[in-house]
């Protein structure tokens, strides 16, 4: 890269940098999360989406966190890693 400094900022046209929300998105435990899409995208406030709380977040969370896995590989331990946890509970005896 180049040396960037007021002079040739311009001369290598880098564009400034734009912030854009796209939501936030937390996983509070269990099964509950916190979802807020207020003013991430025009066509979303067209529906006047309010905050979303609870299971039902939990689960647009998973499936938000489930696509952004890369391999089949590292999908199929994480649903057996939610299956899991569902049926025998979270081991916190190691922390």
């Amino acid at each position: 890269l180049p040396d960037l400094n007021v002079e040739n900022y311009q001369k290598h046209d880098i564009k400034p940098f734009r912030y854009k929300h796209m939501g936030s998105l937390a996983y509070v435990g269990g099964d509950s999360a916190v979802v807020d899409f207020t003013g991430s995208r025009p066509i979303l406030d067209i529906f006047n989406l309010k905050p979303l709380s609870g299971r039902g977040a939990a689960y647009l969370w998973k499936s938000f966190y489930f696509t952004e896995m890369f391999t089949g590989r590292t999908k199929t331990l994480l649903a057996f890693d939610w299956v899991r946890t569902q049926l025998y509970g979270r081991d916190i005896s190691r922390y």
